[in-house]
């Protein structure tokens, strides 16, 4: 009779083909058998910083960078990075706020739902970098981006020199950006009140041109999330960080082979195929591998930007981010 295998709860999004064969269990850490609870980032994120109520979830990369820098040991993180996005397209603005370009939001209120936020990082790197933005320079707001209230992980101290101030009791981004109460929001998603004809629209109304800029000139396509373990779960299960690692590269591996190797028509878009060959010219294959090695520029910079806004005290080391075992294992 075999030995019966560890049962690992994890809760993240879903991530469609990178994560369906872990969701069907179609694909398992060896050794181990996965409960894959599709979540939304507010709750898995949360029920993991406050209550470790899972043995591995999805985790925002500026968070987790935030409590390594801060001493906080409670998690260890796998080079496992199931959300990238580039974040020009997510600054919106309101009509009448007078911001033509990014210079324009100098000295302009500028709503966020959480400071800390690794979209917000990447966000106000790019205005500094490309176009001299200073955070010192916005009057931030925190808020709820379509309904009141705060959606801060983990309270972490504000960098010398930047201001937040939150929302109104009873008041919202969304409302206030349209309102004209806020000139801006940097947000991970479009707020509610961005539509055809609104006072609300993006600051990079051509943001697919921006975004493959910035991609040709940096080589840096943001990471959002990570994967993180329990640490007591970690020391109990010293093959678990391997073999998650290697079953997320494997389900990745399968969904990336329906959508671009099989002759079928995997999702409802005429022009997939040129899409796909776009996407392979632009990015030299997958563009979301695993592993630190083939990430360690776009790590480098995260661990730079976060240091350089005061999310950190010192840079980190990329190394320290995760177990020692996965470090050097090639990913894929």
């Amino acid at each position: 009779m075999s030995e019966k295998r560890p049962r690992i709860a994890y809760a993240g999004v879903s991530h469609f083909a990178r994560t369906l064969a872990l969701e069907s269990g179609e694909v398992s850490p060896e050794g181990f058998e996965l409960n894959y609870l599709p979540l939304a980032v507010p709750d898995a994120f949360g029920r993991m910083v406050r209550h470790g109520e899972f043995d591995a979830a999805e985790m925002s990369l500026a968070s987790y960078m935030g409590m390594v820098g801060g001493g906080d040991t409670r998690f260890v993180g796998l080079p496992i990075f199931p959300a990238r996005y580039f974040r020009q397209r997510q600054i919106y603005v309101n009509e009448e706020a007078g911001i033509e370009a990014p210079a324009d939001l100098a000295g302009k209120r500028v709503g966020l739902p959480d400071y800390h936020q690794t979209a917000a990082m990447w966000a106000r790197a790019f205005l500094l970098h490309d176009h001299d933005v200073t955070p010192e320079s916005l009057y931030w707001v925190r808020g709820g981006l379509d309904r009141p209230g705060s959606f801060e992980q983990l309270g972490l101290r504000l960098p010398t020199g930047v201001e937040v101030k939150d929302a109104p009791e009873g008041r919202f981004l969304g409302e206030m950006l349209d309102a004209g109460d806020l000139d801006a929001v940097l947000a991970p998603r479009p707020p509610a009140v961005f539509r055809p004809g609104g006072a609300v629209r993006r600051l990079f109304p051509d943001y697919p041109s921006v975004e493959r800029d910035y991609f040709r000139r940096t080589r840096i396509f943001p990471i959002m999330h990570l994967v993180v373990l329990r640490a007591e779960v970690y020391e109990a299960h010293p093959t678990l960080a391997v073999a998650l690692l290697e079953a997320f590269v494997e389900s990745r591996r399968r969904g990336r082979a329906t959508l671009v190797d099989r002759e079928v028509e995997a999702i409802a878009d005429p022009w997939w195929e040129e899409r796909r060959d776009e996407l392979e010219q632009l990015f030299g294959g997958d563009p979301f591998p695993y592993g630190v090695e083939p990430n360690r520029r776009v790590l480098e910079a995260a661990v730079a930007y976060a240091s350089e806004q005061g999310l950190v005290d010192r840079v980190l080391a990329v190394e320290e981010l995760f177990a020692p075992e996965t470090v050097s294992h090639p990913g894929g």
